[in-house]
């Protein structure tokens, strides 16, 4: 679930310090690193680093990189694939032999990426990372067109997986989608006097950040070309059946609530921490009870979802801690049975504290007295659109709607380079 953001402009837009803000209302989608590629028409350059936005950019960065620039394209990123180092931030630069330099941008898993890069060595690509992005970099660099639109189609047709793109060339910003349509991407303008800016994000709150008006969402399979001339999209890929991710709506939902534990809003979102331990410590720093209104009562706890179960066995603890007399769950989307290979970063059934364990179980492994779950019907019934067929739900019940593999695995680290002996 990384934040992919967008611009393209005339030369009076400052299209980084825009893109700079757009990253901001992406933050929550991934805390590791991000970057933005810029281009002044001529070429492309980068900036990435570890970190958070502010992080990783300080106003004189973000200002120089604006300097002349005419088109954008950042990156928040939280890794499903390749681990969590300065070599794997995005956007990640190529260089095509005949068009010159670009920049892709990734939200997605890809299924056949280990194919695609023993053919793509094979060819005599070099890879430098432990991304399935890089995949699609060394893949753009190796495929032959007359054009970035016929390069980027012909690529993309080898491609099978999760992907919401943007690709930053010299003169142009393309936005494309996988034909299911896994992960959100969507499109919108700023009214300028003449000819307005076109900008592309992962969510619409990144739209709101620069005054953007939501035009309408990437298609499932389309290609969106930004450039001097204005939009205009094609579809590359058709699916029968589509299945956006429910657990965006899930995960990402902002739902009103009453605090009785305060919030650090200095650290960071605990599910997309890299590892374990960062997860649980994390919670301890995160989440901080306040007894006046708990000790004494009877509370209904309400979380997105139970994922690991790291997150809500340790708030249990410190609500009892802080005089909870009894502490009931209530989680509002399924029991999390199958791991993701579209881009969430749950690669294994091992992970998940649902898969071969009772909801009663659960609630014993967690310390509450009481645990409900919404049933997947519910789900549907609380987003309140399309049917059931138009979304991704295999993490709750199996179905996956492409093939996956068989032991239900995926090694999320399968592309980096051994540690040096």
């Amino acid at each position: 679930m990384c934040g992919v953001f967008g611009i393209c402009a005339s030369g009076k837009v400052d299209v980084a310090n825009l893109t700079y803000f757009g990253l901001f209302a992406l933050q929550h989608r991934g805390q590791e690193s991000a970057g933005i590629a810029v281009s002044d028409g001529q070429s492309v350059r980068v900036h990435r680093g570890m970190g958070l936005v502010a992080q990783v950019f300080n106003p004189a960065t973000v200002k120089e990189m604006g300097e002349g620039s005419v088109i954008a394209l950042g990156h928040t990123r939280y890794s499903t694939t390749g681990s969590s180092r300065a070599e794997n931030a995005h956007p990640l630069p190529f260089h095509h032999p005949q068009l010159g330099s670009g920049a892709i941008a990734h939200n997605g898993n890809l299924l056949n990426a280990q194919a695609l890069r023993i053919q793509l060595e094979e060819d005599g690509a070099v890879f430098e990372s432990g991304l399935d992005t890089e995949v699609m970099a060394r893949l753009l660099e190796h495929t032959h067109g007359r054009t970035w639109e016929e390069v980027v189609r012909r690529a993309f047709a080898r491609v099978v997986g999760a992907y919401s793109c943007g690709i930053i060339t010299a003169n142009q910003l393309i936005a494309l989608r996988d034909p299911f349509g896994f992960r959100p991407l969507c499109i919108g303008f700023i009214p300028l006097a003449g000819q307005p800016a076109h900008v592309v994000a992962s969510e619409t709150c990144a739209l709101d950040t620069v005054r953007a008006t939501f035009v309408r969402e990437v298609q499932p399979g389309e290609m969106v070309v930004m450039d001097e001339h204005g939009v205009h999209s094609a579809m590359f890929q058709t699916s029968n059946k589509h299945a956006m991710c429910v657990f965006e709506f899930i995960y990402f939902a902002r739902p009103p609530y009453r605090e009785a534990l305060m919030k650090s809003r200095y650290i960071n979102r605990t599910f997309i921490q890299p590892d374990q331990s960062l997860r649980e410590a994390g919670v301890m720093l995160k989440l901080n009870p306040l007894p006046r209104s708990i000790r004494g009562k009877r509370l209904i706890a309400v979380d997105d979802s139970i994922v690991r179960g790291t997150t809500s066995r340790r708030i249990i603890d410190r609500l009892r801690a802080a005089g909870a007399k009894e502490i009931h769950m209530r989680i509002s989307s399924p029991p999390m049975r199958y791991p993701c290979f579209m881009g969430v970063d749950i690669g294994s059934t091992k992970e998940l504290i649902a898969s071969g364990r009772t909801v009663e179980e659960v609630r014993e492994h967690i310390g509450a007295d009481s645990l409900s779950y919404l049933s997947i019907p519910g789900l549907m019934r609380a987003i309140g659109r399309g049917t059931s067929r138009e979304f991704c739900r295999a993490c709750f019940d199996g179905s996956y709607p492409v093939a996956v593999p068989q032991q239900l695995e995926m090694d999320k680290f399968q592309f980096e380079p051994a540690p040096a002996t």
